[in-house]
């Protein structure tokens, strides 16, 4: 069947935010007496639930709450968002989708407001004809969320593409029964990924090339 809509994951797939996630979770580390860790090591580990990534590195509840991990990662994030840029090609990606008449969406594991307050800031809302993220801090629910999102679509899983960057991602396409894609420049690498079914793709500079070939 023809594609009819992509959607899309939001952090490390259209927008460039790994390296900033290490370093906000690496001052939190610092300021507990625990190692940092490299951009290559988040890359090959990081995981949802984010809460189990958190304990991997020492921040286990107890004595750490979680809770306040979380407030504090994301109110330092919103707090530097101004240094973060978008994924090479997402513009030139975002619109020779539109030109070929395919619908596009958002599914986020981040805050809903904040997904879209981040849309408008890089003026990318106007190709999304809906946007899916959690109502919580702590990245939890777009599991949740991914069938009534689909169901938003109107389509058939045949005529949908799910692009994101990590292992989650993959599993929610299979969950949907529809076209998975990862670009393996965001939150997990290809080592992370080497076990996913769905497709791979270094960038958003090969989505052209793999789309049509």
């Amino acid at each position: 069947m023809k594609l009819k809509h992509v959607i899309w994951d939001w952090n490390g797939t259209l927008i460039d935010d790994a390296h900033l996630c290490v370093e906000i979770v690496n001052g939190i580390l610092v300021s507990k007496d625990l190692a940092p860790v490299t951009l290559d090591f988040y890359r090959d580990h990081f995981h949802f639930p984010v809460s189990s990534y958190y304990e991997l590195l020492g921040l286990t509840e107890p004595p750490y709450d979680l809770a306040e991990i979380s407030e504090r990662f994301i109110t330092n994030y919103r707090e530097r968002s101004s240094e973060l840029l978008l994924q090479p090609y997402t513009l030139e990606t975002l619109s020779s989708l539109r030109e070929m008449g395919i619908r596009q969406s958002v599914l986020s594991a981040g805050l809903q407001s904040d997904v879209q307050h981040f849309l408008k800031a890089f003026d990318l809302d106007s190709f999304m004809h809906f946007v899916s993220g959690v109502d919580n801090v702590n990245a939890e629910g777009k599991s949740s969320l991914a069938q009534s999102h689909f169901l938003r679509t109107g389509c058939h899983p045949n005529e949908v593409l799910l692009v994101g960057d990590t292992i989650l991602d993959d599993e929610i396409a299979q969950s949907l029964s529809v076209k998975g894609l990862l670009v393996t420049n965001g939150h997990n690498s290809p080592y992370a990924l080497r076990n996913s079914i769905s497709s791979r793709i270094q960038s958003l500079s090969d989505f052209s090339g793999w789309l049509h070939c």
